[in-house]
């Protein structure tokens, strides 16, 4: 036999035990890795991820009283003209009476959604909530709950607005207190978009605040109590559920092939093709154990001390940034949008912050005729600590006194003080400028 063809035969051999070993040697890191999640208490398998999404008793479920609301809603329908929020007219500015028209609509809107409010209200006592969804679904599941959420969030915006106008500082707190418990509907619920939507809605809640605040006062305990209310949401780690969650995704798209195909998207033809081939070379199974690690980091970042949960995702940023497309398939899909959404939990930490300091502020006005002079005379009495900024290391809210008020803020992702100023341009606010709460009304009346 020719020399040549031996020596190439050996050369076939050894490749193709070095590569059954690198493909034996991947397969044990995939186990290895699954194991290690499972042993932190997260689910791996889109099986176990359904099934951690625990159902709660039939009685402390609230996701029964919502959807009955979510179907009673009425939608704005002729009444979008003066309809501010949920239809075509913009809310006044906090300080700014609202018109006559605008009242009228409001009133016939909530009118019309009387017998949902009141579905959502008894839903809102509820201890806990879990919607009907199937996660076994993976990325495919249906969540037609999401939107109804968000709305009924702008719903009780107006409501209470009206109600704090109005001087109806009761109906104003329910409406408060009603919003807080719409963002605990999915404290639980182990998907990115159910999290980024609670992040949404609790950002209506400090936006209704600072208008309820400014319009009206609030009485002690219904302070405190929202006080207690805005902490439990600063404290709660709801994003790294949504993490799991998106890291079973990962490893179900590197398990099953069709779902790595519709990844890869769902219309291109050589979708399958290309997922038996990465699957085979053992890319898959490599990119996998690359994005579960990257999802693990921003899962354990998100539940830390932020600012170093920023620094983390910046961290992932860069890393996946680097890797080609065709070597990780899955990153740019599955794991690029990520850190942005610690980011934006970042953000949500700091509104939550903001809301409960101005309340304390408004405690401390009630207690002694007039607001503090710095935020450190509302510890003990009022807060037990000085509320962190989570957007700037080692460094506590800032706040000044104004004319007839006062502004509670965060330096804001970009880490600068700008002195409080107030940033109107909603799409730089994410990322530039100042996170404000600005509160200016006289001791015990309406804003100026």
């Amino acid at each position: 036999m020719d020399k040549r063809v031996v020596a190439a035969a050996v050369v076939v051999v050894v490749a193709l035990a070095a590569f059954g070993g690198y493909r034996v040697s991947l397969r044990r890191q995939a186990v290895a890795l699954e194991n290690e999640i499972r042993a932190s208490g997260a689910p791996v398998t889109l099986a176990e991820l359904n099934a951690w999404y625990e159902q709660p008793p039939d009685g402390d479920n609230a996701a029964r009283a919502y959807t009955q609301a979510f179907d009673a809603l009425v939608d704005v329908g002729d009444n979008a003209e003066h309809l501010p929020v949920l239809g075509d007219a913009g809310l006044p500015r906090r300080t700014e009476p609202i018109a006559y028209e605008m009242r009228q609509a409001i009133s016939r809107h909530l009118g019309a959604n009387a017998a949902a409010l009141e579905l959502i209200e008894h839903a809102a006592g509820r201890p806990r909530c879990r919607f009907p969804i199937d996660l076994r679904n993976g990325l495919d599941t249906e969540r037609p709950h999401l939107p109804q959420l968000r709305q009924t969030a702008r719903l009780l915006m107006v409501q209470a607005v009206l109600a704090a106008h109005e001087q109806m500082k009761n109906a104003a707190y329910r409406a408060l207190s009603t919003q807080l418990a719409l963002v605990h509907a999915l404290d639980d619920e182990p998907t990115m978009v159910s999290q980024l939507t609670r992040f949404d809605c609790a950002a209506v809640a400090v936006q209704t605040l600072e208008h309820v605040l400014n319009r009206t006062a609030l009485a002690p305990g219904q302070i405190s109590e929202l006080i207690e209310g805005f902490q439990q949401l600063d404290e709660a780690h709801a994003l790294a559920r949504g993490l799991a969650g998106r890291r079973c995704f990962v490893l179900d798209a590197a398990r099953n092939g069709g779902a790595f195909a519709r990844y890869l998207g769902s219309q291109a033809r050589w979708a399958p093709i290309t997922a038996r081939l990465w699957s085979w070379t053992g890319l898959l199974t490599r990119d996998r154990a690359d994005c579960a690690r990257w999802v693990t980091q921003l899962y354990y970042a998100s539940q830390g001390h932020f600012p170093e949960g920023l620094q983390v995702a910046d961290a992932v940023r860069a890393e996946v940034a680097g890797v080609p497309g065709w070597h990780s398939p899955l990153a740019e899909r599955l794991v690029g949008p990520l850190p942005a959404a610690v980011e934006t939990e970042a953000r949500h930490r700091a509104l939550m912050r903001l809301a409960f300091t101005a309340l304390a502020v408004e405690q401390h006005r009630i207690a002694h005729g007039r607001p503090p002079e710095t935020l450190s005379q509302l510890v003990p009495d009022i807060l037990a600590w000085g509320p962190e900024d989570p957007c700037v290391d080692a460094a506590e809210l800032l706040y000044q006194r104004t004319a007839n008020g006062y502004v509670v803020y965060s330096r804001g992702l970009d880490g600068k003080d700008d002195g409080g100023a107030e940033n109107v341009d909603l799409e730089k606010a994410w990322r530039e400028g100042d996170l404000t709460l600005t509160v200016e009304r006289s001791s015990t009346g309406r804003s100026p």
